[in-house]
């Protein structure tokens, strides 16, 4: 059943132009990482053969994706937008990268669907949109729902990683886990990959605030 979390649109749909390449990929390329279509339960560890698995989720042009897996980790990467999802189905087909699945669209349900509980080591939420307007603040990913979601496929030593360079998104999201039972703030010790969102951030001068949460 949708949570009022599924139910809202957290992304601005952002497909991009269909080019020759790109419609080429989608069709012959993407199709190679993509998660197995149906309803069944699907554990990314036994789909990667991999005992850990990082979630990227929204992972926008994949520089922390393609840097994960360049370092030997295992990752499923979600994301609506095209371009990213594209570019980094091509870049794994080329460097004969294995340890990656894809969600192309809306992850939300998947997670919640069909990825098994008790399943992923590190889960990644890396600058997600800010949605800066107040009358659109219902739209920012993180919110309770979305943190239940996520508690129940992580493992018990389970971590959730959150980076944002918006002041106002940093401030709503420490007022969210105050009040969420089940993950505590823990220190962060993972070390992610730099990103382009990242990189503009502090162009502009932001700080980077990082949340880590435990789950408990």
């Amino acid at each position: 059943m949708p949570t009022e979390q599924s139910s809202i649109k957290t992304f601005h749909a952002r497909r991009g132009r269909t080019t020759v390449t790109r419609a080429h990929i989608l069709e012959n390329v993407l199709p190679q990482f993509e998660l197995p279509e149906g309803d069944d339960a699907l554990d990314p560890r036994q789909i990667l053969n991999s005992p850990e698995v990082i979630v990227d989720f929204g992972c926008g042009m994949g520089d922390a994706t393609l840097a994960l897996l360049e370092a030997g980790h295992s990752v499923l990467a979600l994301d609506v937008h095209t371009p990213g999802i594209c570019r980094i189905a091509e870049v794994a087909q080329a460097s004969g990268f294995k340890n990656l699945a894809l969600v192309h669209g809306d992850g939300l349900p998947v997670l919640q669907d069909r990825i098994v509980h008790n399943s992923i080591k590190t889960f990644l939420v890396l600058f997600p949109d800010p949605w800066p307007k107040a009358k659109h603040n219902k739209r920012r990913l993180i919110q309770p729902a979305f943190l239940n979601i996520v508690r129940n496929i992580l493992t018990e030593d389970g971590q959730l990683i959150i980076a944002t360079d918006d002041a106002s998104y940093a401030e709503h999201i420490t007022e969210v886990i105050a009040s969420y039972e089940g993950m505590q703030q823990a220190p962060n010790t993972f070390e992610f990959p730099d990103t382009g969102f990242h990189r503009r951030g502090l162009k502009l001068g932001n700080s980077v605030e990082i949340f880590t949460l435990q789950k408990f």
